[in-house]
C-alpha cells in the first residue's frame, strides 16, 4: 500500500473532522474553518460567504439519493447543487434588495444594481461603480451603447446616463425628459433611447424628448418593461393593461385567448422559439402571431407566486418568481426544477424583470430580496426528478377502548393488533422526504374499509383518522405522488389486526347457546334488568364522549374562523399603518357603482396625502423612526374621519381617502382639517420631537353625472393636484 498526502493543512491551521466521496468522485473535506471540495487539481473552500450556515463544518453524509448533507456548528445543511455561489453582502455592505444584472462582454464583468448602488463583480473582485448619484437611488435596469456610454434606471433619479470620460447627465421629469422619476426599463435601438416609468412612456430621437401618458395615447400609467419585437416596433409589458405594441406614435393592444385579469398584469416579456412569453401575477402566457395563446398555472408545475422574470437558455425557461426559480421545459411544457432557499438560494422572492442574467461562461445570476445566486453550467444539471422513493415513519398511534385513551410510541413492527372495542383510531406518521412540501401529493387507502383513496390535506400534522375499524386484518396503504413529474408509488405502512369478540368465535356459540337456555328460564327477569342498566350506562358514557368531542370540535372551528380572520384582516390591511392597503381600498370602490343606483345623488371625493420631505426624514433619523412617522399620520387621519369614510395606505408615504356623500366644498374642509392636525402634532422620538407636514390633492365625482363617474380618472386627477401641492411649496391642500 501507498500512502498519498491529498490536503495539506499543517501551515494553513485547518483541522479536518470527517470527509467523503461523492458520485462524481469529488472529495469533500468537512474542517473548523468551513467545507472543502477537491475535484482533481481543484480545491475550493465553502464558508459563510457562498453558502455555509456554519463557522465549523463537523460531519458529512452522502444519502441515496445523492444529495450531500453536513453538520455544523450552526445546525444541518444540505448541497442541492454543488455549482451554486451565493453573494449576501458586497463590499461588506448588504444592499438587501439585488435588483438587476447587466453583462460587459468586454471587460468580462457583471454590473449588479442594488438598491445601494451598483456594483462590479469581475472574477474573485468586486468593486463598487463610483458615481455618488448612481448610487443614491436603487437601480432597475443598466446598459450599454456602443459607444461605450452607461445607461442607469434608477427608482427616485429618473435616467442616469454615465460616460466614459465620467460625465454625469440626468434626464429627469423636472427637465422634461420623462413623465416621472421612477425609471423601470431602458432599451437602446438604432440611436434610440426607449424609457419605461412607473408614470408612462418617453423615447428620446434626435436629441428631442417625446413623453406619453395616459393624457396623450398611453392606456395605463405603469410601464414595467419593455422588448423589440422582430418588426422594429416596441412591445411593452405594463400593469393594467397588458401588452402594448408601440408603432409610429400610436399604441396597440396585443390580443390573446386569455384576455382577463390573470394577463392585465405584465412583468416581463421575452420573444423566444416563434412565442412571445409574458411574467404574469397568476402563471406563464404564450402567445403566437396569430393571437392563439396558451397559458400556464399550477397545472404545469408553476408555483403558486407571481411571476417577475424570464431568461431562455438553450430549450427552457429559466422563470424567477415571489416564492423561488423554476426551470419550464418548453417542449414538455411543465417545470422540470425549482430551487428555493431550501436548495441553496440566498431567498425565494425575485425583485424585478431584469434579475435574471446569463454571463460569457453559461452562469446563471438570479437576483433576490437577501442576495445573489450563481448557478454553472446554466443550471441545467440534475434536472431530471429523483427517484422517487421516501421513507414513512409511524410516529404515534392512539386509540379509545375500555373507557380511556391508549397511546402507542416508537412503532417498529409492520403489524399492530388492536382490541375489538378500539374507537378514534389515529395514526400519525412523518415522510422523510428531501423536498418542499408543495412538491408531493399523499393519499391513504385501509384494504377493505376504504373503496377510494383518501387525501392527507396537512403536511404540518400528518394523520389518519378512523371512528372505527371492523374486525379482520386491513392493510394501511399510502399513495405518495410528485406532482411535477406525475409520478407515484404505494406503500404500505402497516397491518391493522382488529380482534373478533370472543362471543363472534364459533367455538364459544355453541355453548353460550346452551347456557343461554338455561338461564333464561331462570334468570330472565334479572338478565333484562342487568343489560338495561349496562346499555343505559353505556349510552351515558357515549353521550358524554360524543359531547366532549363536539366540544372540542366546536374548539377548533373557533380557532380556524379566527385564524381565517386574521388572514382576512392581513389581506385587507398594511402590516405597518394597520390602514387598508391600495387593492382593499380599489376594489371597495367597485361598490360605489351599485350604491349609486339606490340612492337619488351620490357624490364622493378622493383626497391624495403625502408627507412632505419623508425621504429626508429617513435619511436623517432612520427607516425606524420613518415608520413611526407613518404610523402617528395614519392614526391622525384614521381618527378624525367618519366611520363612513375609507383609508388606505396608497404606497409608501401615500395615503387615499374616499368620502361618501361629500361635495367639493366640504371636501376642502376636511382636507385642510387633517392638514392642520398633522401639522400641529409633535412625534416623541428617541431623537427628538419631530414635526411633519402633508400635502394634499383632491376631486370629486358624480355618480349620476356619466361624465363625471370616472373614478379612476378621479383618482388620477386628486394625484395630479397632490403632485402640484408638492410642487407649488407644500403643506396645502389644491384641488
Amino acid at each position: 500500500y501507498k500512502i498519498k498526502k491529498i490536503l495539506s493543512t499543517e501551515k494553513e491551521g485547518y483541522i479536518i473532522f470527517d470527509a467523503i466521496l461523492d458520485r462524481n468522485n469529488n472529495l469533500w473535506a468537512a474542517t473548523n474553518r468551513g467545507l472543502i471540495k477537491k475535484s482533481k487539481n481543484k480545491i475550493k473552500l465553502f464558508t459563510q460567504k457562498n453558502g455555509i450556515s456554519g463557522i465549523r463544518v463537523l460531519s458529512t453524509f452522502l444519502s441515496s439519493d445523492g444529495i450531500l448533507w453536513f453538520g455544523t456548528n450552526r445546525g444541518l445543511i444540505k448541497l442541492v447543487t454543488q455549482n451554486m455561489l451565493v453573494y449576501k453582502k458586497l463590499l461588506g455592505s448588504n444592499p438587501q434588495s439585488f435588483i438587476c444584472f447587466y453583462w460587459d462582454k468586454l471587460n468580462k464583468s457583471m454590473y449588479v444594481g442594488t438598491a445601494g448602488g451598483v456594483y462590479i463583480i469581475s472574477g474573485e473582485k468586486i468593486k463598487k461603480f463610483n458615481n455618488k448619484y448612481v448610487s443614491s437611488f436603487p437601480i432597475w435596469d443598466i446598459e450599454k451603447d456602443k459607444k461605450g456610454n452607461f445607461y442607469f434606471a434608477s427608482e427616485g433619479g429618473g435616467l442616469i446616463k454615465v460616460g466614459k470620460n465620467g460625465k454625469t447627465i440626468k434626464y429627469t421629469k423636472e427637465n422634461g425628459s420623462l413623465p416621472g422619476n421612477n425609471v423601470t426599463d431602458i432599451l437602446l435601438k438604432n440611436n434610440k433611447i426607449y424609457v419605461a416609468c412607473k408614470k408612462g412612456f418617453s423615447i428620446y430621437n434626435n436629441d428631442k424628448w417625446k413623453i406619453y401618458t395616459i393624457k396623450n395615447g398611453l392606456p395605463v400609467s405603469y410601464v414595467r418593461c419593455l422588448y423589440e419585437d422582430l418588426d422594429g416596433s416596441i412591445l411593452l409589458g405594463t400593469l393594467g393593461a397588458g401588452i402594448l405594441r408601440y408603432k409610429n406614435g400610436n399604441f396597440y393592444n396585443i390580443k390573446n385567448n386569455n384576455n382577463n385579469k390573470e394577463t392585465k398584469a405584465i412583468f416581463d416579456l421575452l420573444l423566444y422559439k416563434n412565442f412571445l412569453w409574458a411574467a404574469t401575477n397568476y402563471g406563464l402566457l404564450k402567445i403566437d402571431r396569430d393571437g392563439n395563446s396558451k397559458f400556464y398555472s399550477t397545472e404545469s408545475g408553476i408555483l403558486p407566486y407571481g411571476l417577475s422574470v424570464l431568461l431562455p437558455v438553450n430549450n427552457y425557461l429559466w422563470i424567477g418568481s415571489d416564492g423561488g426559480a423554476m426551470l419550464f421545459d418548453i417542449d414538455k411544457e411543465k417545470v422540470v426544477k425549482i430551487l428555493t432557499k431550501d436548495d441553496g438560494l440566498p431567498g425565494d422572492e425575485f425583485t424585478t424583470h431584469n434579475a435574471i442574467a446569463k454571463d460569457s461562461d453559461n452562469n446563471i445570476w438570479f437576483g433576490l430580496f437577501g442576495g445573489i445566486a450563481k448557478i454553472s453550467n446554466m443550471g441545467l444539471n440534475k434536472i431530471s426528478d429523483n427517484k422517487l422513493n421516501p421513507k414513512i415513519l409511524i410516529s404515534e398511534i392512539s386509540f379509545y377502548s375500555n373507557n380511556k385513551i391508549h397511546i402507542l410510541k416508537g412503532i417498529k413492527r409492520n403489524k399492530i393488533t388492536l382490541p375489538h372495542n378500539a374507537k378514534e383510531i389515529r395514526i400519525k406518521f412523518e415522510v422523510i422526504w428531501f423536498r418542499n412540501e408543495y412538491s408531493l401529493k399523499i393519499d391513504y387507502k385501509l384494504a377493505g374499509v376504504n373503496k377510494k383513496w383518501i387525501p392527507i390535506k396537512s403536511f404540518k400534522n400528518m394523520e389518519i383518522y378512523f371512528t372505527y375499524i371492523p374486525p379482520g386484518r386491513h392493510l394501511l396503504l399510502l399513495k405518495i405522488s410528485s406532482i411535477y413529474s406525475k409520478k407515484n408509488i404505494s406503500k404500505k405502512i402497516i397491518d391493522i389486526v382488529v380482534k373478533t369478540p370472543w362471543w363472534k368465535k364459533p367455538e364459544y356459540l355453541i355453548s353460550i347457546l346452551f347456557l343461554l337456555i338455561i338461564l333464561i328460564t331462570i334468570s330472565i327477569v334479572i338478565i333484562i334488568k342487568w343489560k338495561t342498566r349496562k346499555l343505559s350506562k353505556e349510552k351515558e358514557k357515549l353521550n358524554k364522549l360524543v359531547k366532549e368531542r363536539t366540544k372540542q370540535l366546536e374548539i377548533l372551528n373557533l380557532k380556524l374562523e379566527e385564524k381565517n380572520k386574521i388572514l382576512k384582516e392581513m389581506s385587507e390591511h398594511d402590516y405597518l399603518t394597520n390602514l387598508f392597503n391600495r387593492r382593499y381600498f380599489m376594489n371597495s370602490l367597485k361598490f360605489l357603482d351599485k350604491i349609486s343606483k339606490r340612492e337619488s345623488k351620490l357624490e364622493v371625493c378622493f383626497i391624495m396625502f403625502d408627507i412632505d420631505n419623508f425621504k429626508k426624514i429617513n435619511d436623517i433619523y432612520g427607516h425606524f423612526i420613518g415608520d413611526k412617522v407613518l404610523i402617528e399620520t395614519a392614526k391622525i387621519l384614521k381618527e378624525n374621519l367618519r366611520e363612513s369614510d375609507l383609508i388606505a395606505r396608497y404606497g409608501g408615504e401615500e395615503f387615499i381617502i374616499a368620502l361618501l356623500k361629500t361635495n367639493r366644498e366640504n371636501c376642502l374642509k376636511v382636507a385642510e382639517k387633517l392638514r392642520k392636525l398633522v401639522e400641529s402634532n409633535e412625534i416623541i422620538t428617541e431623537k427628538g420631537k419631530i414635526k411633519i407636514t402633508i400635502s394634499g390633492g383632491i376631486s370629486c365625482i358624480d355618480f349620476k353625472n356619466k361624465e363625471l363617474n370616472d373614478i379612476e380618472k378621479a383618482i388620477n386627477l386628486a394625484d395630479e393636484n397632490l403632485y402640484k401641492a408638492k410642487k407649488g411649496g407644500k403643506n396645502k391642500i389644491l384641488g
